[in-house]
């Protein structure tokens, strides 16, 4: 994922998590809230999901699938992941589906605020 898309800012990350609505699935949740900045996506991964290279295993894998959903995505919006520890054990195609579940109910929800 390119670095112009990753969010980064605390302030951010707590305007997302206060203003945000979330779509819930088994191993994570994606919030999402309207943005000035463009497209940003960012991931919270909490220490009960592992050691550090479990984690960061997590977060390159979370990357890989939404780079090529990028295309696809709203660019007016944050996305942030906030995983549960149960996406430790799932396999890269179990959550690039689950991934893709989630982010299709997010377009249908931004395109009814839309209508």
């Amino acid at each position: 994922m390119e670095r112009r898309f990753r969010l980064k800012k605390e302030g951010t990350f707590k305007y997302v998590f206060n203003k945000g609505i979330r779509f819930p699935a088994k191993d994570f949740v994606l919030v999402t809230a309207p943005s000035k900045e463009g497209l940003k996506i960012g991931f919270s991964v909490s220490k009960k999901c592992g050691k550090a290279v479990v984690r960061n295993k997590i977060k390159r894998r979370l990357r890989v699938i939404v780079t090529e959903l990028i295309p696809t995505l709203n660019k007016d919006y944050f996305y942030v992941f906030i995983t549960k520890d149960s996406i430790a054990e799932r396999s890269f195609q179990e959550l690039e589906e689950e991934v893709k579940l989630v982010f299709d109910n997010a377009k249908k929800n931004q395109e009814n605020k839309l209508s």
